[in-house]
C-alpha cells in the first residue's frame, strides 16, 4: 500500500505522495513510482494497492486525454468493477479522483476489494483525503490541527510532513516525495 494525500483548496487541488512499490508482505518491488497522474483538463487520479492495477489504469487515462471530471469518475468506477478475479489472492486498490466542475473543487474516492462492492465517497472544498498504508494508523486531520496557513505552500508544507511522518513508521512507505499542486486556471 502506499500513502497519498489529496487537500482540496477554495480554487486548487494538492496532492502529495511517497513513491515505494511493497507488496502485502513488506517486498520492496520498487523505489520509484508517481502514484498520480494530472491529465490534460486538470483531473487528478491518484492510487494505491496494485501497481499493475494502477499502470493500467494510468495508461488509459493518458491515451484518453480530454475526459471531464465527471466521466473520469465514471471510467474508474467501471475500470475497477472489470477486475478480474484471481484465485489465489485478493487485489485491493482505492482511488481518489479530483477536479474542477464550473469552477468547483471536487473529489471522488473509489475503492475495492474482488468480491465486494465498490465504494464511493464524495467531498468538496476543504476536504484531506488520505490513502495510508495497511500497517500505520494515522489521521490527518489530528495533524492538521497544526496548520496556520490555507495557501498552497502551507497544505504541502503540512501534506510533506505528514507523508514523512508516515514513511518512519511504516515499512510500505519511503520518504521520497511527489507533489503537485493544480489550479483551475479559468
Amino acid at each position: 500500500m502506499s500513502y497519498v494525500n489529496v487537500y482540496l483548496g477554495g480554487d486548487f487541488i494538492s496532492v502529495v505522495s511517497d513513491t515505494q512499490i511493497t507488496r502485502p508482505d513488506g517486498t520492496i518491488l520498487q523505489e520509484e513510482m508517481k502514484k498520480f497522474l494530472v491529465t490534460d483538463q486538470k483531473v487528478l487520479i491518484a492510487t494505491a494497492g496494485n501497481a499493475d492495477v494502477a499502470k493500467i489504469m494510468f495508461d488509459f487515462f493518458k491515451k484518453n486525454q480530454g475526459l471531464q471530471f465527471h466521466d473520469v469518475v465514471a471510467e474508474v468506477d467501471r475500470f475497477l468493477g472489470e477486475i478480474p478475479v484471481f484465485k489465489d489472492f485478493t487485489i485491493s486498490q482505492r482511488v481518489i479522483v479530483a477536479g474542477f466542475e464550473k469552477g468547483i473543487v471536487k473529489a471522488t474516492s473509489l475503492g475495492m476489494k474482488i468480491n465486494q462492492k465498490s465504494e464511493k465517497v464524495n467531498y468538496e472544498s476543504g476536504s484531506i483525503i488520505d490513502l495510508i498504508p495497511e500497517d500505520y494508523n494515522f489521521n490527518i486531520g489530528d495533524y492538521s490541527k497544526r496548520l496556520k496557513t490555507f495557501t498552497p505552500k502551507g497544505i504541502v508544507d503540512l501534506q510533506k510532513k505528514a507523508l514523512l511522518k508516515v514513511s518512519r513508521h511504516s515499512k510500505q512507505v519511503n520518504d521520497t516525495i511527489c507533489e503537485e499542486v493544480i489550479t483551475d486556471g479559468n
